[in-house]
């Protein structure tokens, strides 16, 4: 995910960002894992993990294609101080 928020503006917000990444995608934030932050001039790359819900090894199929359409579609919609995101990968 791209954030168009520099880096250095974005850090002391990153756990605020995990915790509205899971509510917007309607799972516990306990599976939404921050694994990579890199700055890029005018904008941050982030690299996030989604996981199973609890002791779960596995993800459902529909569970799964919601959070994809939901990024894909930006129906994730971050506060202003937080600036857009591009999915990425």
């Amino acid at each position: 995910m791209s954030i168009n928020v520099t880096y250095p503006n974005l850090k002391p917000h990153l756990h605020e960002l995990a915790e509205l990444l899971a509510k917007e995608l309607e799972i516990d934030s306990s599976q939404v894992r921050l694994m990579n932050v890199t700055g890029q001039g005018n904008s941050t790359l982030i690299r996030w993990d989604i996981f199973p819900a609890g002791s779960s090894n596995s993800m459902s199929n529909a569970t799964a294609m919601g959070i994809i359409y939901r990024l894909t579609q930006h129906h994730v919609q971050l506060p202003e101080h937080l600036g857009s995101y591009q999915l990425l990968e």
